[in-house]
């Protein structure tokens, strides 16, 4: 992959390409949503004065409420600011004493990247004396990379001298909760007071409307500004001086919002107003400042802060994107007087619609950030500087600055942020719903400025601002800042109904006309002109680029660009598309948004897949006197569905895979799917289509109708398998020198939902019934994580599915009292099933998701959606006679499942998905440690395992068994199937055994009957009553071939059986609710961070504990024979013996990488790789040994192998 991409024209293998103006209007404040699905411009907030007058009623007397601030209209329309204040100021420690609290809220950048660790790293590199120190607690987090930090609860350290100490442990908690924090600071300051304190919240931010700290182990939960505010409160008497400076090591957090409400509680703000690139802070540059200098204030340390951060920015390439600045919180009154002064020029202003369109135009183009665009999600975060010069008048706009100037002390920002001025504000470039401005209003700075936000929210759903009241925000009576002027109203809820995405084609639903066009003019020229009426509805136009798929009727949205001119006096509109457009250098079409348009460059974003993972490729067009360069900065995952930042701009590696995404509409404009490669596709057409793609493959034997019994296996190694077929009555022995098993998982071994008739109406199907697994458990291949099962949350009754009518119309999960509980649990699949049991335990129950009240339309396309995955449904509620929105629809959690596919569980396999049996292969569900992978990750470990497989074959030489051989074995199994075939008058069915197991499994090892709970007696007892259901099973009778293929799945599930058993006791915690419940271990527990693995060996079944796997760990064990010769070769004596007896580098941060295991290993069981840090690139190599000969083995990420060959006597002579 180039970094220097080439525009280039389109042509090759496009049918054809069409531009379309999209227009951004005053009305609807997303630029890329512009037309909705029905007429927006005939929706009306009917009487907005009734709905201000409702919320405005019972008001009492106003009050903090738990906040430090409180802002309120004045009789003129100004603003008036009431504090929290101490009389007298005092400081709380000895004098020259510095402590930094830092709230560690670990998140994915700890688990995935230890970057949390690696700042209490640069905390203690400070080696700060006794008068200084930085105080740590660390959560939010499923792992940490060292300090032994638990996972498991909240840790409290204590990092000076060079030293980080363990000083206080406390249960684990929500790091974005508001309690948690209030619990820390009131700790604290009780426990490390100082002459100056300060406060660092590290993590991701997402700017006043998200806040800071989303902690990853409670759905990303995060702290927003009102929870800072009352944790800050809840602290001020327990103090006697204001926090030296409140800083934040997050993205997007300088904010005139965020400064407001530190302002009792601290002197300085330390923040950035774009996202962090790199590593954040420098904390080692900011100790040793303290250190030196511990009588500065707060302003020489967030001077430090931002240089040492900017330095550390520009040494891996950054610095063009960084900000960081610091507020004198004491200046942030006067600024608020001026922003509202500012706000009301512009509410006046604003009720000529002529204003108002140059306004939103003006600010559309003003410095933002964090994206904002379609591609990278929003932010809705504007300079707060910028915004006021795009929108008022000279003086006003410069009373503004001035006072923003005053509060901002000092600013830096790389070449690509021109125009920060330090602080930001919210701004809605893109609005969907009514949540944004619930939070917002009570945050904001100025009664007037809310009222223009919510100007422009009223107009984007009325088509207009007329009838627009401002009485809410303006009024004697108004609702600023009081919460009890909002209680059970639903101010805002008229925007919930403009959610949707994508553009619309219709041509009845725009309010924009034309007067002329749009046509294409005698020069080519796509053009056409609005007319009068709706120039000032207009903020900007754009042109969208698309690619007409004709043949299957698709329409590829391939980006947005600013390449028209327009003429606001007149609304003539002229697109200067040329055909250039970007593309890969291996031919891939991106799709390419405008994120900045800058003086002499712009920035676009394209959504892509990078080796798999979804993100964002940036581009920097940069413009000279020759033309321009295209140069790609790196990729940004943007802004999640949580509202969180991504921290980081990533370089791109070579080895890098690219695939482009693209927005795809059908023929009726309706959005479709993200991706180039996505298909839309029923599931009753999948095994036709993969079977035709088989057909025609040449040497290719398929026989269908053939059940597999059993494995060849002959020392360790796969030589086939035998079965029978159901269709003639005759045994195969198929002999192969590889297999590869894709069976499924198992369905079946507890007892299901429905009894009777609908029994096989389940989540899993109920024809999978382990028998890849079974097969694989009696052959010795090595199994993993059978304890941790899979259980669905479903439609009770019909086992239809939940998420469609979660998601779709966004039902939320309610007990029997209509309260909403998903919340209260979590929103995984086992937290939603768990508090779906635990409110039925608890006599809250049945539980449902909650469709009373949606829209008939809704109702008919949920009626729809089930026809077309679960008919069941769509005819219960038709029967009913009622519909979704006249019936909430109970839910229930199934059986347990065994399947790889969702949870961990199957066979122990290597990276090319080689099971411990060499040459058996496994892929899909029957395919073990890789979790939540689906059906295209099953079709991706399927094309892995057989790329592999095919490699191995043209390297291999197997002989072939002989004839004799084969005759026995064949021979020995027909006997095994004859003797069932001709049993007569057999004490049991298949059906009765069947239905004893599914008992035992329910009654004993957490079936629906126990709440899917266990205990150690319980599962002895399962497995005892599983053992002899194996002894009865042998004296079972098979009529026909039909019946012996159910003799054999009942043996293949009571197999599995016993593994699930022998996992669950073996695991001495409960990780994941319901899926393991256990009584015995009712906690989670860091020291079982460990795979449960297990073997068959002599008739029983041995559990071996494995290490979890490392993401850039080369892990083959299964080529490892417990030589030893590793071991012995070891310098620093790091390799020892697992409990397989097989090595293990148990320390491999202490691996000094001289290679000599990796000589010595006679298997190839040992790779060596460099880590990413000094520029890996994923190559991985092991050595093989011809005598004196090494041949060295560089494996590449492309597949391709180079190979090097050193003879051992000439080691001196290189």
């Amino acid at each position: 992959m180039k970094e220097k991409m080439l525009g280039k024209r389109i042509a090759a293998g496009i049918a054809a390409i069409m531009t379309a103006a999209t227009l951004c209007a005053c009305d609807d404040l997303d630029e890329y949503d512009d037309y909705s699905e029905e007429d927006t411009s005939e929706q009306t907030v009917a009487s907005r004065s009734e709905e201000v007058t409702e919320a405005l009623s019972d008001r009492s007397s106003e009050s903090f409420n738990g906040r430090g601030s409180k802002l309120n209209l004045d009789s003129n329309g100004g603003v008036s600011i009431t504090r929290l204040a101490r009389d007298n100021s005092a400081s709380m420690g000895d004098a020259d004493t510095w402590t930094v609290f830092v709230y560690m809220c670990g998140s994915d950048l700890e688990s995935e990247n230890g970057l949390a660790v690696d700042d209490i790293e640069e905390m203690a590199n400070a080696y700060t004396g006794d008068n200084v120190r930085f105080v740590v607690q660390t959560g939010g987090s499923t792992r940490w990379n060292g300090y032994d930090i638990s996972a498991d609860s909240l840790q409290r350290f204590e990092v000076t001298g060079g030293g980080v100490y363990l000083v206080d442990e406390v249960s684990d908690a929500d790091m974005g909760q508001e309690q948690t924090l209030e619990d820390f600071l009131r700790w604290g300051v009780q426990n490390y007071p100082a002459d100056k304190m300060g406060v660092v919240f590290w993590n991701h931010g997402g700017g006043s409307i998200t806040g800071v700290c989303f902690d990853e182990k409670n759905e990303y939960d995060s702290l927003s500004l009102t929870d800072l505010d009352k944790a800050f409160t809840s602290v001020f008497d327990d103090m006697t001086d204001k926090f030296e400076f409140v800083g934040f090591d997050a993205c997007l957090m300088a904010t005139v919002e965020t400064a407001n409400v530190l302002v009792p509680h601290a002197r300085y703000m330390i923040a950035s107003e774009e996202t962090e690139p790199g590593r954040g802070w420098d904390y080692t540059e900011i100790g040793r400042y303290l250190d030196e200098n511990p009588g500065c204030t707060g302003a020489q340390v967030g001077k430090v802060a931002a240089d040492s951060f900017y330095d550390s920015c520009a040494a891996s390439d950054e610095e063009a994107g960084a900000t960081l600045s610091v507020t004198d919180l004491s200046k942030i009154d006067k600024l608020i007087i001026a922003i509202n002064n500012a706000a009301a020029s512009m509410n006046g202003a604003s009720d000529d619609s002529s204003n108002l369109s140059g306004m939103v135009r003006s600010i559309r183009n003003a410095k933002n950030y964090g994206g904002n665009n379609k591609s990278e999600g929003y932010t809705n975060m504007v300079d707060l500087g910028e915004l006021f010069k795009s929108a008022c008048g000279d003086s006003e706009a410069q009373a503004v600055m001035d006072a923003l100037n005053d509060a901002v002390v000092y600013n830096v920002y790389g070449d690509d942020e021109y125009g920060s001025n330090g602080l930001s504000t919210y701004y809605p470039l893109s609005i969907e719903g009514s949540q944004e401005l619930n939070i917002f209003k009570d945050i904001c700075v100025s009664p007037q400025y809310m009222s223009f936000v919510d100007k422009m929210a009223y107009g984007s759903a009325n088509g207009s601002i007329d009838g627009y009241s401002d009485d809410m925000w303006l009024d004697e009576e108004n609702g600023y800042w009081d919460d009890e002027s909002w209680e059970d109203t639903d101010f805002w809820s008229y925007l919930d109904d403009l959610i949707g995405g994508g553009l619309s084609f219709t041509d009845n639903d725009s309010s924009i006309n034309f007067a002329e066009g749009p046509y294409l003019n005698d020069e080519g020229t796509f053009t056409f002109t609005l007319d009068s009426g709706s120039i000032d509805n207009v903020s900007g136009v754009y042109c969208s680029v698309f690619y007409v798929d004709e043949e299957n009727g698709y329409l590829y949205e391939l980006g947005l660009d600013n390449y028209v001119n327009v003429d606001w006096d007149n609304g003539t509109v002229e697109d200067k598309f040329d055909g250039l457009w970007y593309m890969l250098g291996d031919g891939q079409v991106l799709a390419a948004y405008i994120v900045e348009e800058g003086e002499d460059y712009d920035i676009y974003t394209a959504p892509i897949l990078l080796n798999g993972e979804q993100t964002n490729l940036r581009i920097k067009m940069q413009y000279h006197d020759d033309g321009y360069d295209n140069f790609i900065l790196g990729t940004w995952d943007g802004i999640d569905e949580n509202g969180q930042a991504a921290k980081t701009v990533r370089k791109l590696r070579q080895g890098d895979v690219i695939t482009p995404v693209y927005y795809t509409y059908d023929e009726n404009g309706e959005y479709v799917a993200r991706g180039n490669r996505n298909i839309k596709i029923n599931g009753e057409n999948f095994k036709p289509l993969l079977a035709d793609a088989v057909s025609k493959l040449d040497d290719v034997t398929v026989i269908n109708q053939l059940n597999i019994t059993d494995y060849l296996v002959n020392n360790n190694k796969i030589e086939g398998a035998v079965g029978f077929s159901i269709a003639d009555a005759t045994a195969y022995e198929i002999r192969a020198k590889k297999v590869l098993i894709a069976t499924g998982g198992a369905a079946g071994l507890y007892r299901p939902n429905n009894p009777g008739f609908s029994r096989h109406k389940m989540w899993y199907p109920p024809v999978n019934t382990g028998a890849g697994y079974a097969m694989g458990i009696e052959a010795g291949a090595e199994m993993t994580t059978f304890e941790m099962r899979f259980i669905a949350l479903r439609c009770k009754d019909t086992i239809a599915p939940t998420g469609t009518i979660a998601q779709g119309v966004g039902a939320k999960q309610i007990n029997a009292h209509g309260e909403v509980y998903e919340t209260k649990y979590g929103l995984t699949t086992s937290q939603r099933v768990y508090g779906t049991v635990e409110e039925n335990v608890k006599g809250r129950g049945p539980c449902y998701l909650r469709t009373e009240g949606i829209s008939a339309e809704q109702d008919e396309s949920l009626l729809k959606a089930y026809l077309n995955m679960a008919p069941g449904q769509t005819l219960k509620w038709v029967e009913s006679g009622k519909n979704p929105s006249e019936q909430n629809v109970e839910i229930e959690g199934t059986e347990p499942y065994i399947v790889g596919g969702h949870t961990a569980s199957g066979y122990w396999v290597d990276t090319e998905r080689e099971t411990t049996i060499h040459g058996l292969y496994a892929a899909g569900d029957v395919a073990g440690g890789c979790p939540q992978k689906y059906v295209t990750g099953a079709l991706v470990e399927g094309e892995i395992a057989a790329h592999s497989i095919v490699q191995k074959l043209n390297e291999e030489q197997v002989a072939d068994t002989a004839a004799s051989d084969e005759e026995a074995v064949l021979e020995n199994k027909i006997a095994e199937y004859d003797a069932f075939l001709t049993k007569q008058d057999p004490a049991f069915t298949v059906e009765e055994l069947e239905e004893a197991m599914q008992k035992v499994m329910d009654q004993y090892a957490g079936g629906i009957g126990t709440h899917y709970q266990f205990n150690e007696k319980q599962l002895a007892m399962a497995e005892e009553k599983i053992k002899k259901l194996q002894i009865l099973a042998k004296g079972l009778a098979a009529a026909d071939m039909h019946e012996l293929m159910f003799i054999y799945e009942l043996k293949e599930r009571l197999t599995v059986c016993l593994t699930v058993i022998a996992h669950l006791r073996a695991r001495k915690e409960t990780r994941w609710h319901s899926f393991a419940e256990n009584l015995d271990y009712p906690e989670k527990s860091d020291a079982w961070l460990k795979y449960v693995n297990s073997r068959y060996e002599d008739g029983e079944i041995k559990i071996i504990f494995r290490d979890l796997v490392g993401r850039e760990e080369a892990y083959d064990s299964m080529k490892c024979r417990a030589c030893g010769k590793c071991l012995d070769v070891c310098p620093g004596s790091l390799i020892v013996r697992g409990e397989d007896k097989k090595a293990v580098i148990r320390y491999p941060k202490d691996c000094w990488g001289c290679a000599s295991c990796i000589k010595e290993c006679p298997f190839e069981a040992i790779s060596y790789y460099l880590g990413a840090d000094i520029g890996g690139m994923g190559s991985q190599m092991t050595v093989h040994t011809e005598g004196d000969l090494l041949h060295w083995r560089i494996k590449k990420t492309d597949g391709t192998i180079e190979t090097i060959v050193v003879n051992k006597k000439d080691s001196n002579k290189y």
